[in-house]
């Protein structure tokens, strides 16, 4: 046993020798699979809920299992959308975004870059105009705010 866990240093994954049997609703897959492909091409508030492939399978097709069944199916066949999403909390910390602004430059109505910083615990502000939203400007950004310079609220680089 030792031997092994020094052999393969990896976090132990469970693979499944045989595939999911799916005795009760097995049938109805091809079914279910089909009426999802084409809410695919639909908005979203006109495709098929769990209840209502689960309705339209007991009217349709004579399917006689529970409704948990088909839940579970279609949730596990569906991706999940909300854990593509992170939540943004406010922290001890700090947070940098850039943000746009047109102003008047040399007598042209201009285009500029803001590079915000803003220390979460404090509130305090940091914001700098570039030409560009590339890293560099966000480098010289973090850099001009640890050294301290750009003390007025706006400066121009």
């Amino acid at each position: 046993m030792v031997r092994e866990a020094l052999k393969d240093s990896g976090v132990p994954v469970y693979r499944r020798k045989q595939p999911i049997v799916l005795p009760v609703i097995g049938p109805y897959v091809p079914v279910i699979e089909q009426w999802l492909l084409e809410d695919e091409g639909v908005p979203e508030k006109q495709r098929h809920t769990a209840h209502r492939i689960f309705t339209r399978l007991t009217e349709e097709q004579g399917f006689s299992g529970c409704e948990s069944n088909v839940r579970r199916y279609v949730r596990l066949r569906r991706p999940r959308l909300d854990s593509v999403f992170t939540p943004i909390g406010h922290a001890i910390g700090s947070q940098v975004d850039f943000g746009e602004a047109q102003i008047l430059l040399a007598g042209r109505l201009t285009t500029v870059h803001l590079f915000c910083f803003q220390l979460c615990y404090s509130g305090r502000r940091f914001i700098r105009a570039y030409r560009t939203e590339r890293q560099g400007a966000f480098f010289d950004g973090l850099a001009r705010k640890i050294d301290g310079e750009g003390s007025p609220p706006l400066s121009w680089s």
